[in-house]
């Protein structure tokens, strides 16, 4: 039991920490400020709406790779049912997504585009991330 809560725990850390470098270092090279008061809605929204695409597509690809690192760690970290695993770490960029959707306008192509990304991204690793079957020595 223990070492499936820390599957898990070691494939949602190591989602949000991608997640974050690679936000991080797209805000760096597209010159991107820091946002606004987050407190005013209308003052984020108009910020949001000034961003160009190329900036929301550095988070998809955050989320896309965040979710596919995190899930194959869990996947290796457990060496059992990937599906699952990968799942709850998909489950959880899903629910992190969200709640920065609801936070934080975004365009509705960006919106879809993360949803579709992130499952297809979990789905991904719970198949590469699966272990290797070991031999029986016949």
């Amino acid at each position: 039991m223990n070492r499936k809560l820390l599957a898990v725990l070691a494939g949602i850390v190591t989602s949000l920490v991608f997640v974050a470098l690679i936000e991080s270092a797209g805000h760096l090279l597209l010159g991107i400020d820091e946002a606004p008061d987050t407190h005013d809605p209308k003052a984020l929204a108009a910020y949001v709406a000034t961003l160009p695409p190329s900036a929301f597509l550095s988070v998809l690809l955050a989320y896309i790779a965040g979710t596919f690192i995190g899930g194959w760690t869990a996947c290796r970290v457990t060496g059992e049912n990937p599906r699952l695993y990968c799942a709850i770490v998909g489950g959880f960029m899903l629910l992190f997504a969200a709640a920065n959707f609801a936070m934080i306008p975004h365009p509705g192509w960006f919106i879809a585009s993360s949803l579709v990304a992130i499952s297809i991204a979990a789905w991904f690793a719970s198949v590469v991330g699966r272990p290797e079957p070991t031999s029986t020595g016949q």
